[in-house]
Order: C-alpha cells, then structure tokens, then sequence
C-alpha cells in the first residue's frame, strides 16, 4: 500500500475503508491528527508497510480508549465482535499456525498480522473486526447496556458444550492456566481458543450467552 503526502489525498485514501469512515464520523480531531501524521511519514518517503502499521497501532490505541464502551453494548454487537474475531482465527490459521497466535497474542498492529492485512485473503476479514469493533464501541456510548458477571454455572454449562466439541478434562484444566498456555504448543492454543468463541456463539440462551462474551470479548477489544 502506498500513502499520498497530501493530508486530503491521504483522508481520500483512507475514506474508502469503513473502519476509517467510522472513525471519521465518531472521532474527527483524533481523525485529522493520524491524517496529518500519516501525511507527514509519507511526505518524509516513510515506506507504505511503515505507514500502514503506523496506522493499525493508532487503531489499537483507540480501542484500547474506548474498549468499556463495547462492553456495555447490546449482545448482537458482542456476537458480531465474537464472530468476527472467531472468523478470523479460523482464516489465519489456514496461513499459519504462527500467524493465528500471532493474533491472539500479539494483535492485529504485530509485524506478520499487519502485512496480512494487504491480502485480499484475509485483509476483509480483519477490517470486519475492526468494524464490528468500533461499532459496539459506538453502539455503548450511545445506550449502555449493563451485562451480569458470569456464574459458576455459566462456565459449567460452557465446559459442556466444549466437551461436546471434543475437549476433555485436561483441555479445560490448560485452558484455565495462563502459565500452562503459555508453553503450549501454537496450533493447540489456536484451536482452543477458535472452540472458545465458537462454543459461546452456538448457545442459544440469550442471557448466557450475554454473560459470558461481555468478559470473553475483553481481551479481543481491550487486549
């Protein structure tokens, strides 16, 4: 991807992205700041791959900023963050099992995730996330809705539905331990993590199903 030096060809640029009409429309000066600032690095022959990674880094932060607003959105906003994260597990794993827990662990702003983002491959995908983010971003500032904490009960009937997928005792025992996690081995953390979101998203209790992706989707917009 090449960048334009001029602030209004860069702002034409980026406008033919949804996630950046969004950001135009909910965040104007934050807006005009990364178009100044993306200008500039073009305008200093900053190489397209800097600029772009310049750019997901800035989305980060705004998310980051902004994360408890999706929190307290409406659960089609959650599911949609849920799926679109899930979606995209599934499409980088098909890459790489590195470039899968490179998402998990690292982000989409990472060195590997941000060249995928070219790709027409895996690039929709990724912008739908940051869509489905910044939507229920959006959707929480405007009408918060509160969401109980989960309950034991919730993660049982959870470990349920996972242990109908194939996981066993041992499987919910890792997925439990960071430490332990954190050793195991890439692939296996993908597929957990891919059964994780997908369990959630097949349960058709509403109120569960609310309870638990208000916390599971923390890390995916706050993380």
């Amino acid at each position: 991807v090449n960048y334009p030096p001029s602030p209004d060809a860069f702002d034409a640029q980026l406008q033919a992205s949804p996630v950046w009409q969004i950001v135009k429309a909910d965040y104007p000066t934050w807006y005009a700041e990364r178009v100044k600032d993306g200008a500039r690095r073009a305008a200093e022959n900053q190489d397209g791959a800097s600029v772009h990674r310049y750019l997901l880094e800035q989305l980060v932060t705004l998310r980051r900023e902004h994360a408890r607003s999706a929190f307290v959105s409406t659960l089609p906003h959650m599911k949609a963050v849920a799926q679109a994260f899930r979606d995209n597990l599934v499409s980088l794993a098909q890459h790489s099992e590195v470039a899968c827990y490179s998402f998990i662990s690292m982000g989409e702003a990472s060195r590997g995730i941000a060249a995928l983002h070219t790709q027409p491959r895996y690039g929709p995908l990724l912008e739908a996330q940051a869509v489905a983010v910044l939507t229920a971003i959006r959707e929480g500032q405007k009408a918060p809705t509160v969401h109980m904490a989960p309950r034991k009960d919730d993660y049982t009937r959870l470990s349920a539905e996972l242990k109908d997928m194939g996981w066993s005792e041992d499987d919910l025992k890792l997925f439990a331990d960071s430490d332990g996690l954190a050793k195991t081995d890439p692939g296996r953390v993908c597929r957990m993590v891919t059964d994780w979101f997908s369990a959630q998203l097949k349960i058709r209790d509403p109120d569960l199903q609310s309870r638990l992706l208000s916390e599971s989707i923390k890390p995916v917009v706050g993380g």
